[in-house]
């Protein structure tokens, strides 16, 4: 993949958070096309890190027996690969990305996308991942975005990110 001098920048910029965040929701949008170009980009871009930090080439997690959680897990993967090496800033701009996402009115899709993000952040993803059918997983997320739009059993760190009932 080249590079231009553009590159460096928009990495350094806080605002790579949100194309991270957005790009990351992308992974499970339900156009296969979508899907495929959002998890090729994010591809090249693993691999960038992966070469950086000298480790071997990255490969996508693969379920055979339960396709449906792929798309999920190449969300929680990607969210959980760039979170841990953005800056404060960007880390920042990440979560507020998430959260705008997580309390869209957009395609349920969207919001759960969004809210996985977050709780990739918080490490509280994975253990979604563990349900055997998507009903399940889509029930969880649903309770959790409930909980956050009504703004009861929040985590801290997303409850921080939630706007007051003043605003």
């Amino acid at each position: 993949m080249r590079t231009g001098p553009w590159a460096s920048k928009i990495s350094s910029q806080h605002t790579f958070g949100h194309v991270v965040a957005k790009l990351s929701v992308s992974l499970a949008d339900p156009e296969a096309e979508v899907r495929e170009k959002a998890r090729e980009v994010f591809g090249q871009l693993m691999q960038l890190q992966q070469k950086k930090q000298g480790r071997s080439q990255f490969t996508w997690e693969e379920d055979p027996e339960r396709p449906w959680r792929e798309s999920y897990a190449h969300l929680i993967t990607a969210a959980e690969v760039f979170g841990g090496h953005l800056s404060a800033r960007q880390r920042l701009s990440l979560q507020e990305a998430a959260l705008e996402d997580a309390l869209s009115l957009d395609g349920r899709w969207v919001r759960e996308g969004g809210l996985l993000v977050l709780l990739s952040l918080l490490g509280q993803a994975r253990a979604l991942l563990e349900e055997e059918e998507i009903e399940d997983l889509r029930s969880n997320l649903s309770a959790l975005l409930y909980n956050m739009w009504r703004g009861r059993e929040v985590p801290p760190e997303i409850a921080a990110l939630l706007p007051s009932s003043d605003e």
